[in-house]
């Protein structure tokens, strides 16, 4: 055998102690991100998240993301905590490329109070982008820019945002997202229903009622969970914060009372009133009806667009479906009035009829009313009115099935066992 042939033995411990040429990545930042600090540990995000998730190396939690100091992987590296990686890692990297500093220790604290203080600490530095970690969370203004452009087009009443967000602009609108804390959205809300509703030139104004405030609400968390969902590293400042309670509609139209406001409105809007009085409809749905397209003659139903685009079909009522077919016959359209302009309408027949005001909402809640009083089936009604569950049709109605129950339980007559007419055996007293 040639000496060529001969393979010289590997002293393996030579080699564990001879570094890799190869040069760990340059990480210049001192909060990595998941991905940054996975390479600069030399380990993959699965093997890193394991590590997270049995605490074994420091980290920081800051909303749905990790981050991870880099001074403080170094101090852990020095203690070897992980059984022996630190060495593991020290022959990935070799001595030249290797940036961890030399430190001795790893920080400690008496308690988590004190934990929590360094952690708020940190996080103010962060912001203040003294570790050269700049924030990229935009302020309220500029998302509501994003939001308004990406998820507004899909509703149906694309204005109404606009127009809630324009209260909140003034107190919020050039702070950053994770600087509006919960205490700022408290006393937003109690300050909204100080104030007063529309414009400063109506007539009637009145306080801002508290289905508004939840109205504007519901929309203004909305536009920051969806700040969470593009993955910023917020909190919701609406965690927490319970919905206030409005009181139901109670206002229903008499018979007589119908018979009034007619007499005291326009032909044009008396069938609107009979309309909205036979099916139920929202004023936006009403306004929404193609005469060409959502009318079914055969059927007696019109097709309507309600709530966040859900689309339904409506049996109308004969004398809806005879004013409605009066209208086309009279002007050949429906009634595409602004909505204020029909609430004004409504409003001003009231008064001229000498009867409480009316609003073409208290006309759905008529139709509602009437429906179950004339023994309807909630669930029956619950689908016509197109309410998202039969929980909402109990909440607006449950005065009227507390009552249906009473009236029920004294029709109906439940059999009973004969009592005997013998003698009583009567208990003694006792003595006190």
């Amino acid at each position: 055998m040639e000496p060529r042939d001969v393979i010289p033995p590997v002293d393996v411990a030579e080699e564990l102690r001879q570094p890799i040429t190869r040069t760990s990545p340059t990480i210049e930042p001192r909060w990595l991100d998941i991905d940054t600090a996975a390479k600069y540990l030399c380990m993959t995000r699965h093997a890193l998240y394991h590590q997270v998730a049995r605490v074994q190396l420091p980290f920081i939690r800051h909303g749905r993301l990790l981050r991870f100091d880099r001074l403080a992987l170094d101090r852990w590296f020095e203690k070897e905590v992980k059984y022996g990686f630190g060495e593991t890692r020290r022959r990935l990297v070799s001595p030249q490329d290797d940036q961890r500093p030399a430190v001795s220790r790893v920080h400690r604290f008496a308690d988590k109070k004190a934990a929590e203080r360094r952690a708020n600490e940190i996080e103010l530095d962060i912001r203040a982008g003294v570790h050269g970690w700049k924030s990229t969370i935009p302020s309220f203004a500029e998302w509501w820019a994003v939001y308004r452009k990406t998820y507004t087009p899909l509703k149906s009443a694309k204005n109404r945002d606009a127009q809630i967000v324009a209260h909140f602009l003034p107190h919020f609108g050039a702070r950053p997202l994770d600087e509006i804390t919960k205490s700022d959205i408290v006393r937003y809300l109690n300050l909204r229903r100080t104030q007063m509703t529309g414009n400063p030139g109506h007539k009637n104004r009145r306080l801002v009622s508290e289905s508004t405030v939840r109205r504007e609400r519901g929309l203004l968390q909305s536009i920051f969970e969806r700040a969470i969902d593009e993955g910023y590293d917020i909190r919701s400042p609406f965690r927490g914060i319970k919905r206030g309670k409005d009181k139901p509609r109670t206002r229903v139209l008499a018979l007589d009372e119908e018979t009034k406001l007619l007499d005291a409105l326009h032909p044009r809007f008396q069938r609107f009133v009979r309309f909205a009085l036979g099916t139920g409809c929202r004023l936006d749905e009403i306004r929404g009806i193609d005469a060409k397209q959502d009318i079914d003659w055969i059927r007696g139903t019109v097709h309507v667009i309600g709530k966040f685009r859900k689309e339904r079909d409506v049996p109308m009522q004969p004398d809806a479906n005879a004013a409605l077919k009066e209208q086309l016959e009279e002007e050949g359209k429906l009634w595409k009035q602004n909505p204020q302009r029909l609430r004004e309408v409504l409003a001003e027949g009231a008064v001229r009829a000498k009867i409480p005001t009316i609003t073409p909402h208290a006309l759905r809640h008529t139709f509602g009313t009437r429906w179950l009083q004339a023994g309807g089936d909630i669930y029956k009604l619950s689908k016509i009115l197109g309410h998202s569950s039969v929980a909402v049709t109990e909440a607006h109605y449950a005065h009227l099935l507390k009552e249906d129950l009473v009236v029920a339980s004294q029709q109906v007559r439940i059999p009973v066992a004969p009592r005997g007419e013998g003698n009583v055996l009567r208990m003694p007293r006792r003595n006190r």
